[in-house]
């Protein structure tokens, strides 16, 4: 009988090692976020202002997920927010000077760990692992979207 193919725990494996790696080197370098606020500094950092709805939908998170993530960064003055234009319900989020100053340092190390896992790979396994990684996200979020569900 042939071994059970174990995709979703060999890709679940190496992201929780991944996360923990960068966490521990965020420490190590004294930086303040965890990757999760990194994510939503990138998409923040050239001025751009985002309501909660579309960083939950960029970033593949459900909305309470956010709204905990930018209280965290709005606590270390990383992040304000702002009434949208026209909808108070709405709250636009930007990055604060502080923040682009974050994730600045957070890029170097990210840069860094980048490097790190090319190393030993040819660039024929990391086109693979990329278009490995994007058909699986293609292939899910398609049906998340089609379903109107969101998951995690």
């Amino acid at each position: 009988m042939p071994k059970e193919k174990r995709h979703i725990y060999v890709i679940l494996t190496a992201q929780n090692i991944l996360k923990n790696y960068l966490i521990k080197n965020f420490r190590d370098e004294k930086i303040k976020i965890t990757p999760a606020h990194a994510a939503i500094l990138f998409l923040l950092e050239n001025g751009e202002v985002r309501t909660m709805s579309e960083i939950s939908s960029v970033l593949f998170l459900d909305n309470s997920t956010v709204t905990g993530l930018v209280d965290r960064l709005e606590k270390m003055n990383f992040v304000r927010r702002s009434e949208a234009m026209g909808d108070r319900r709405k709250y636009g989020v930007s990055a604060t000077e502080s923040g682009i100053a974050e994730i600045g340092k957070a890029r170097g190390i990210i840069s860094r760990i980048n490097r790190e896992m090319e190393t030993g790979m040819s660039e024929a396994d990391m086109r693979g692992m990329h278009n490995v990684m994007e058909n699986i996200m293609n292939k899910f979020s398609r049906r998340r979207q089609a379903s109107g569900k969101r998951t995690e």
